[in-house]
């Protein structure tokens, strides 16, 4: 059936008659249209402008109303009377051209099944009565269940047998003897199925109408396509393993499978029968594609293209002609209409190819999407994507293909995401959910200052977020509080700013030597002055103060500080407070701020899996360190040295407690198993999303241990602290 523009059923008229007179009826018929008159004009003096199946007689209710007839006999209320009544009421005989009953389904919803009803129309109101609105009023009433129906069934395959598929097509035939019948997996057999559990106990009657405009509503909602047009399958959604592999056989297999076994154990049985009578070359056709396609089929290849194609080019070259018989003729046709269903199949699985693509690239975008959104709101960190080893992941492939994927993932994922090109790479991409991007750039303004791949990263977020602003994105921060974004913002601002002033002092306090340039300046302007005095010439002045000047800024500037000489003793108070690693190389505080650097990428890593993974107490603390203790030691040039471990452990913990905030719990709220203090990365602590979220998880802990007062009491010191009493640890130096 090609497809229509409508979802909606035909609406040209389509009429039965009133008959003009009853005597021509059995009384059980006379009785139902009897029924079928008195319930319509009930409905029409009642006023109802709108028909809906439920004022409708259904079969189901032909018995009940036929029993308070009683001129009626038992017999005339029986099942074979009144299955008599339906035949010659909608006139089987005559493929209903002088019908006086019009029959037509609704569905409804039974329990976890879909069910029908079968609605009995007969006004005879005139002469002619059109039943296109009975049947528009129905079929309206069931496009629920028909949407249900289209929606489950393209997600669950026909069931077939896996060794023997094509034994659902071979039935039984009047004869008693097997029979293909090739249309008895289409749509339409599914639907007519659904059909005859209405009609029970009652003998089935087609009803094309319901069938054609299942067909059209299915076409219109591209949920069905035509093999033939008796013959049409549901358009499934292809499922799909990771690996890109079938996890179930598409509908469009399952048909070809069954099409092409059933047409080979029919050919197979009925041939030979035929052969007998006719010439050698009809047995030798059969020979030898018994010998070339059955007795050499391997397992897992009875239905391969090759050999389905065989058997058809065998059939066509039967000469059926040579029996002339009803039997060869049946064969011969029956034949015929499962080839014509099995090539349209064969070049559909042909097609199938596109929509695993397309599921395929459908998947990888909900994935991809999924993904950047989950590591964002729980990294709050750019992703870093690698778009094709995440194609070549899903199973495909072919390098054409896997480029036209990275660009059509990259412009899908742009009109969700913040995305930006990785130099040097076509395939790997930073990508960010821009709901969250206040707290990402929170996140990497108060923690990437020592890590040079994190400061990289913050600006291409920095980046990311001045397009976001300029085109005005509507998802930018949607999922933070305002409130919120605006103290984080402030946060950053203050931030740079402080970052800004350090630079400057840390320049003139290590890049500029104020002692030469002193003496450079007093020396210059003295020379300056002795000039001027000998020859009175105002040029010495002009031009000497100037030279004077650049020259004490240049010597400043080249000539460096004195280092720490390699025989400088620490002071007394450094000895007492820390183990006696050699430090004369730099000085002490700038070495423990390299201790402190590599030890807080594996004590405070910057990725974590849940917050409070960064929590330690001195126990847990002393822990973790020992767990990195051999990276901690090869990546500190002065710890390196060293041979004595515990030293080594010592120097790194003091190293740590020193750029940390640690917060001693008052030994009223202490409890047992509770650590008595707590220590916090200082740059974590300074970030008003670390607080709130550390806050918040110690809330749900509270909450889980409600009935513990001492337990609450513990958590809600700590919330306090992360809520209100922050700055008095802020505002304390490190050490």
């Amino acid at each position: 059936m090609k497809e229509k523009s409508t979802s909606n059923p035909p609406t040209k008229k389509s009429f039965i008659k009133s008959p003009q007179s009853m005597n021509m009826f059995s009384a059980t018929a006379r009785s139902i249209m009897d029924e079928l008159r008195d319930k319509h004009k009930a409905i029409e003096q009642h006023g109802i402008k709108k028909i809906h199946p439920s004022e409708l007689v259904t079969l189901d209710r032909v018995s009940t109303f036929l029993s308070k007839y009683s001129n009626l006999s038992e017999q005339a209320k029986s099942t074979e009377s009144i299955d008599q009544a339906l035949k010659v009421l909608t006139d089987q005989e005559s493929n209903g051209k002088e019908r006086y009953l019009y029959l037509y389904p609704f569905l409804l919803k039974s329990g976890n099944k879909v069910s029908s009803k079968i609605a009995l129309i007969s006004p005879q109101n005139a002469h002619e009565v059109d039943v296109i609105p009975y049947r528009q009023a129905c079929f309206d009433y069931s496009k629920p269940m028909i949407d249900l129906i289209l929606t489950n069934r393209a997600k669950k395959s026909k069931e077939i047998n896996e060794d023997q598929p094509g034994n659902s097509l071979i039935l039984k035939n009047k004869q008693g003897e097997n029979w293909l019948n090739p249309e008895r997996f289409s749509l339409e057999s599914e639907i007519s199925s659904l059909l005859k559990s209405g009609f029970k106990p009652y003998k089935f009657i087609p009803i094309r109408d319901f069938i054609e405009d299942f067909l059209e509503y299915g076409n219109g909602k591209k949920s069905i396509e035509e093999i033939t047009p008796n013959y049409h399958i549901i358009i499934d959604e292809i499922q799909l393993n990771e690996d890109g592999s079938y996890k179930v056989q598409p509908e469009v297999v399952i048909h070809y499978r069954a099409q092409a076994d059933g047409l080979e154990k029919f050919a197979m049985e009925y041939l030979p029968k035929l052969a007998d009578s006719g010439s050698s070359e009809s047995k030798q056709l059969i020979h030898d594609y018994r010998f070339n396609h059955m007795d050499a089929a391997l397992p897992g290849r009875k239905q391969n293209r090759d050999k389905v194609k065989a058997l058809i080019s065998m059939i066509k070259a039967f000469p059926f002609s040579q029996t002339n018989s009803d039997l060869s003729k049946s064969v011969q046709e029956t034949c015929d209409k499962s080839i014509r269903i099995l090539n349209t199949l064969i070049i559909n699985m042909d097609k199938i190819i596109e929509r695993k693509y397309a599921s395929i690239e459908k998947k990888l975008v909900l994935n991809i999407n999924q993904m950047i959104s989950d590591h964002t709101k729980s990294k709050m960190t750019l992703l870093t994507l690698d778009l094709k080893k995440e194609i070549e992941g899903s199973g495909i492939k072919d390098t054409q293909k896997i480029n036209e994927l990275i660009e059509f993932l990259e412009k899908e994922i742009s009109k969700t995401f913040g995305i930006r090109s990785i130099e040097n790479s076509k395939s790997k991409f930073y990508t960010i959910d821009q709901s969250y991007m206040a707290s990402v750039l929170h996140k990497y303004g108060t923690t990437s200052k020592d890590d040079p791949e994190m400061q990289k990263e913050y600006e291409i977020a920095m980046k990311i977020n001045e397009e976001m602003i300029s085109s005005k994105n509507p998802r930018l921060n949607i999922n933070l509080n305002e409130e919120h974004v605006e103290k984080m913002n402030q946060d950053l601002n203050r931030m740079a700013i402080e970052s800004k002033a350090k630079e400057k002092s840390d320049f003139f306090q290590n890049k500029f030597n104020s002692t030469v340039f002193l003496i450079t300046l007093i020396l210059g302007i003295t020379v300056t002055t002795f000039l001027f005095s000998l020859g009175e010439d105002f040029e010495y002045i002009l031009f000497g103060l100037p030279l004077t000047l650049f020259i004490s800024f240049m010597a400043a500037t080249i000539i460096k500080k004195k280092e720490p000489s390699m025989n400088d003793e620490p002071s007394k108070d450094t000895k007492t407070k820390m183990p006696s690693i050699d430090m004369r190389e730099e000085s002490k505080e700038e070495k423990m701020n390299q201790i402190a650097k590599a030890a807080s990428k594996h004590v405070f890593p910057a990725n974590y899996h849940h917050i409070s993974e960064k929590v330690y107490s001195s126990q847990s603390l002393k822990d973790k360190i020992q767990d990195h203790i051999e990276e901690i030691k090869l990546s500190v040039p002065v710890l390196k040295k060293e041979a004595d471990m515990q030293k080594v452990a010592s120097t790194i913990e003091h190293s740590i407690l020193n750029t940390s905030i640690t917060i001693a719990i008052p030994g009223d709220v202490t409890v047992p198993n509770k650590p008595s203090s707590i220590i916090i990365s200082r740059n974590d602590f300074k970030a008003p999303l670390y607080r709130r979220q550390l806050a918040d998880f110690y809330r749900e802990e509270m909450e889980k241990k409600k009935t513990d007062k001492a337990l609450v009491g513990y958590y809600k010191f700590l919330i306090n602290t992360l809520e209100i009493e922050y700055p008095k640890y802020l505002n304390k130096k490190i050490r």
